[in-house]
């Protein structure tokens, strides 16, 4: 599921529509936290990796509803998101 969640994001915030960038950041976020629900046993730095993506997913919407791309703002939880998302891939086996 986490290379899914991470996929459906990159797919959907590197285009010009906002708005799909938006949902795929809700749903991978979403996602991220049911599969960490589905599987109690789940290692706790698999877990916390994934939460962390998550959030970082969060963040990143709520500063894109009132930033620019070229803001420094959003430059800082964009690079978040990209730190997190290669943690994850590395638990996953995806990079």
């Amino acid at each position: 599921m986490c290379k899914l969640a991470a996929r459906a994001v990159q797919i959907q915030t590197n285009g010009d529509n906002q708005a799909l960038g938006v949902a795929a950041l809700v749903n991978g976020a979403v996602m991220l936290q049911q599969a960490v629900n589905a599987v109690p046993a789940l290692a706790p730095t698999d877990r916390a990796a994934a939460l962390a993506l998550a959030e970082a997913y969060t963040n990143t919407n709520a500063i894109g509803s009132f930033s620019q791309r070229d803001d420094p703002q959003s430059q800082a939880v964009l690079d978040d998101v990209n730190t997190k998302d290669a943690r994850l891939k590395a638990v996953c086996g995806g990079g």
